[in-house]
């Protein structure tokens, strides 16, 4: 997952955000973890709805839209729940009470850089493992393209 820091007006700066980008990030989510610091907080891009299953403390949940802007705050979601809002983009997990104790209200804004040209390390792993799938399996791919086509010119000189 993307660290990054993450404001929300003059409220607060999270300095360790934690931007869940990728499917298997978004599955992970805050899974696992036994409790979050006021310092945590988890962005998934792209998500109006999320669930509590198999977490075992409760958050705070913040809907925003395109634009960043606070749309709905859900409260102390327990584990074991389900909770979604329309026209949401983003959604916000955080240590339990802290938008109440920040006192987050709808239409306030968050900000952070979603640095989209930064070619992050499970990307530039999976194109280092696809290279060296092609070149140990370019051997073999050569050498049985070779065998066709001297099979089939083989056949060809029967005709």
């Amino acid at each position: 997952m993307k660290k990054m820091k993450a404001r929300c007006e003059n409220v607060k700066t999270w300095h360790h955000a934690l931007y869940a980008q990728y499917p298997w990030e978004r599955m992970k989510g805050l899974l696992g973890k036994k409790e979050l610091n006021e310092e945590e907080l988890m962005i998934f891009p792209k998500t109006n709805s999320i669930h509590t299953f198999f977490m075992s403390i409760p958050i705070d949940v913040v809907y925003l839209d395109v634009s960043k802007h606070i749309q709905k705050i859900v409260h102390h979601l327990m584990p074991g729940r389900l909770s979604s809002s329309k026209k949401t983009f983003y959604t916000l997990e955080m240590k339990a009470d802290s938008a109440q104790k920040l006192r987050l209200q709808q239409g306030m804004r968050f900000f952070w850089e979603e640095d989209s040209g930064q070619v992050t390390l499970e990307f530039a792993l999976i194109i280092a493992f696809f290279v060296l799938a092609v070149i140990v399996a370019l051997p073999n791919l050569i050498r049985a393209f070779q065998e066709y086509v001297a099979q089939l010119l083989f056949y060809m000189s029967d005709i």
